[in-house]
């Protein structure tokens, strides 16, 4: 099963059942990170697949605002900020 059907306001790359989202801020400006989380959970739902927390991962790059960001939810499970990961496979746009 393709994931190729999951649509999301935040830049996306996709392979096959992995998922990379991320999107850049201005330092003043809310995230929508958590709502993309949301859709990705009720599209998971609708389509019969289970989300991996333990393999969910959230990276902060660049400095944060004086007020640390919300923990990010997924299956109301906290996820888990790191300061690096490695994915299989990368697409790096300048």
């Amino acid at each position: 099963m393709l994931i190729d059907d999951l649509k999301l306001p935040l830049l996306t790359r996709k392979y096959v059942d992995d998922i990379t989202v991320s999107e850049i801020l201005a330092h003043d400006e809310d995230g929508r990170m958590q709502s993309a989380f949301d859709e990705i959970e009720a599209w998971s739902a609708t389509n019969y697949m289970n989300i991996n927390c333990k393999k969910t991962k959230e990276t902060i790059l660049g400095p944060l605002s004086k007020q640390q960001p919300l923990p990010l939810l997924i299956s109301d499970h906290n996820v888990e900020q790191v300061t690096s990961y490695m994915l299989s496979w990368t697409w790096v746009i300048c």
